[in-house]
């Protein structure tokens, strides 16, 4: 055991520091080399074999355009240049990877013509996933892990064929699919009525001028839409429904960046919004009041990447000139940086929805997976707890381990370091846009 651990361990009440403290142990842990492995995929088999061959030419690029686990954490999805799609059945107990576990490989899952460029999984359907590809339709497929295939279910067109939807995205509840072009428009399906297009909504009507939408996200209860904007805006929108009228209330414009904000995620606790931008740094804004509360400048290149693991406590950056960051949202400190070697591409980082672990982009556009002894922080912190509970009554007391039973944390955990949903029924606090704001009740 290291004396980082027991330092912590010989705490006996949780306090600030020292749940910063065990979410850096918990970090380092899923660095270390036997918690890294290898998602063996048509893409690693290439390399590898490639790399075996003292006569193969240089290895051509196919990096991930983007990668989309299911809210459930049973399956991800990612899509490649090339066209492929690639679909994982996320594997049960240690969350290792195995040949047994179900993998879907898709050649062309659009055509030959076009590659996925957004992925969404429908949240109250275990196997729908939705894609869009820089055209005037949206692919709704359902993917069977045992025969590994996917089948299409239903085609989402818009009428104009110069219509090019690049992104899409289930809300939280399950009840919208938002689509977006990269200029002006937003077509919002409603999922509950066969999928039927119940609102095509001009964004630079609305806004008076025109910049590009370059990121998504919904908030927590899908009641809110945010939008990142070329020109560095983040735009708030909210549904409103009178009757049988539907649209998209303008709630406020903010000058969040210099330049292009290419990340938007919502905090899984609903406190806040962070936004990655192309100008090398990451704005945090506080959902109340949608004021800024901090940002983070020590980034050396353009944020390309960002996401924020289950428990609203680690948030992890990768930038441009491929490093990766892990900051602690308490207080926005660095826990962690480090290289992403002989990557040719942007890199791109994933938390698993129910747990601490990652996905990392790797060399020849791979991906590895960043795993712990533990799913999250808090069970890393309960497991070494209890083994150094045990070693004292088991009488084997040395110098690692502690000498006197700290008291309980249960009830003592700093609240907004630690929130959480409950595992057994699967439910997520949702954070609102409080009644009563300075922009517009809900």
């Amino acid at each position: 055991m290291s004396d980082n651990q027991v330092k912590f361990l010989e705490t006996r009440s949780m306090t600030v520091p020292l749940s910063d403290e065990i979410t850096k142990a918990f970090i380092l842990e899923t660095r270390e080399k036997k918690n890294i492995e290898d998602v063996e995929d048509e893409r690693y088999t290439h390399v590898l074999t490639h790399s075996k061959s003292r006569f193969a030419p240089p290895i051509s690029p196919n990096e991930i355009i983007t990668l989309e686990f299911h809210p459930s954490g049973n399956y991800f999805a990612y899509s490649r240049v090339d066209g492929s799609l690639n679909i994982w059945r996320f594997p049960t107990g240690s969350g290792k990877f195995s040949k047994e576990v179900q993998y879907t490989y898709v050649r062309d899952c659009v055509n030959s013509e076009r590659v996925a460029t957004g992925l969404s999984w429908n949240p109250r359907e275990i196997s729908h996933l939705a894609a869009a590809s820089n055209s005037n339709e949206i692919l709704i497929w359902t993917h069977d892990s045992y025969k590994k295939t996917i089948t299409k279910l239903k085609t989402l067109f818009v009428k104009s064929f110069k219509t090019k939807i690049n992104q899409c995205l289930y809300d939280p509840t399950g009840k919208w699919l938002l689509g977006t072009t990269k200029q002006e428009l937003l077509y919002l399906f409603n999922v509950k009525n066969e999928y039927s297009l119940d609102l095509t909504f001009n964004l630079w009507e609305k806004l008076k001028y025109q910049s590009s939408i370059t990121s998504i996200t919904w908030n927590n209860s899908g009641s809110y839409l945010f939008l990142g904007l070329k020109n560095g805006k983040i735009i708030l929108l909210q549904i409103k429904q009178n009757n049988d009228i539907l649209d998209f209330d303008l709630v406020i414009e903010i000058d969040a960046h210099r330049s292009s904000i290419n990340n938007l995620k919502m905090d899984p606790c609903g406190r806040f919004i962070i936004a990655g931008s192309a100008d090398g740094t990451c704005s945090v804004w506080d959902t109340t009041n949608l004021c800024s509360i901090h940002v983070i400048t020590d980034l050396d290149a353009a944020v390309v990447s960002l996401d924020i693991n289950d428990l609203g406590k680690i948030l992890a950056i990768c930038t441009g000139d491929d490093q990766i960051f892990f900051y602690d949202t308490n207080n926005f400190k660095i826990l962690e940086r480090s290289t992403i070697e002989s990557l040719r591409s942007d890199a791109i980082v994933k938390f698993h929805p129910n747990r601490s672990w990652c996905l990392l982009s790797s060399k020849g556009d791979t991906l590895k997976h960043y795993i712990a002894s533990t799913d999250d922080e808090v069970q890393y912190w309960k497991v070494k707890y209890e083994n150094n509970l045990s070693a004292i009554r088991n009488g084997k007391t040395t110098s690692n381990t502690i000498k006197s039973t700290p008291q309980s944390t249960r009830g003592s955990s700093n609240r907004k370091v630690m929130k959480s949903r409950d595992r057994h029924s699967n439910t997520r606090r949702h954070g609102e846009i409080p009644r009563g704001t300075r922009y517009g009740n809900d």
